[in-house]
């Protein structure tokens, strides 16, 4: 078995439901799609760069920055 860690994350209550809701909606929970994000976090910043290339205005208002 793999061994995991734990890690807390502090979120406002808007971004709490949504994240909630979210996962719900994908029949999965907040830990796992946090899991595989935080695993495939290159893919992701890769894919984040990539549509901000296509268009400049793709999460302006996040605080993300790949």
């Amino acid at each position: 078995m793999k061994q995991t860690r734990n890690i807390t994350v502090c979120v406002s209550e808007s971004t709490y439901h949504q994240a909630r809701v979210w996962a719900a909606r994908h029949r999965t929970s907040i830990s796992a799609a946090v899991q595989f994000l935080l695993e495939n976090l290159s893919d992701v910043s890769r894919a984040i760069h990539y549509l901000r290339e296509e268009d400049p205005n793709f999460g302006a208002h996040s605080r993300l920055e790949p």
